[in-house]
């Protein structure tokens, strides 16, 4: 890939050590990889299928709502990630290479570098009957990925260092639930540096940021996309508001997903937010 910037060549050799289905396109829209998780859902390996261009992909897999309908192409994950350059969630039914529809629940964001070059984007997607096998626990004991060892899984070392590039806010935690890294888009959303943070785990890191729901409720510690995502080795999507260490309310979207390598071990978790618009009907709910 060495056409490829340094994040989507970052991104693939992630992909490919992970349990969780992905899959990446170019800024075209053509379908450049997708790792062996996501070969269980679209039907077929990438090795046997090779790259496909954006037109020859949303054929072959006909995404659909739940009614069959088609997904209209400026309404699927992929295409507002590259085109709109922010990222989108959708659920609904993709046709496999083996002619087999299975439902689908997915994020799809840009892979924007620096200097805002637009490099592609990332699908991130799973049945949500039959998400992805929890890993079994680390073995090691607290990571610290700034400190020099033999020990640090490559998995972390490779999300710490593409997660420095993006400006998709993403947060890394560690196998034991401590927070490890976020970047700076995150910084925006939090009031905070990731320096200026001290170590905490991720139900005291959430709770610290009043998390809500549309109506204004205080969401469970077992709603949280992140700790259901350590607590339940699961993806979890949620809408929701948090409050910034400033004092300032972000209306945010996210998705949160289990760090599992492809050895079965639970390295941690990823979460992965951004900014949204807030509807007029939680608008009135809150008045």
């Amino acid at each position: 890939m060495a056409q490829h910037g340094i994040e989507m060549i970052l991104m693939r050799k992630l992909a490919a050590q992970l349990t969780m289905p992905i899959l990446l396109v170019d800024p075209r829209g053509d379908l450049v990889f997708y790792n062996e998780a996501a070969a269980g859902i679209l039907g077929g390996r990438f090795e046997d299928t090779g790259p496909i261009v954006r037109g020859e992909w949303t054929t072959i897999f006909r995404p659909a709502n739940a009614d069959g309908s088609l997904i209209k192409r400026e309404e699927l994950p992929l295409f507002i990630a590259t085109e709109q350059r922010r990222p989108a969630h959708r659920s609904g039914f993709v046709r496999g290479f083996d002619g087999v529809s299975r439902f689908f629940e997915g994020i799809a964001f840009p892979l924007t570098g620096q200097c805002r070059r637009m490099l592609g984007a990332v699908g991130i997607f799973w049945d949500s009957a039959s998400p992805p096998a929890p890993g079994t626990p680390f073995a090691g004991g607290p990571v610290d990925l700034a400190s020099p060892g033999p020990d640090r899984p490559v998995e972390l070392l490779l999300m710490r260092q593409l997660t420095s590039y993006l400006d998709t806010a993403i947060f890394l935690m560690g196998p034991d639930g401590t927070l490890l890294f976020f970047n700076e888009p995150s910084e925006v959303l939090l009031g905070q540096r990731f320096d200026e943070t001290e170590p905490m785990d991720a139900e005291r890191w959430s709770g610290l940021l009043e998390p809500e729901d549309e109506l204004g409720a205080s969401v469970p510690r077992g709603e949280r996309p992140l700790v259901v995502a350590l607590r339940e080795q699961r993806p979890a999507h949620k809408r929701f508001a948090i409050r910034g260490f400033d004092g300032a309310r972000h209306p945010i979207e996210g998705l949160a997903f289990p760090l599992v390598n492809r050895a079965r071990r639970q390295l941690g978790a990823v979460g992965i937010f951004w900014k949204r618009v807030v509807e007029r009907v939680a608008e009135v709910a809150r008045a």
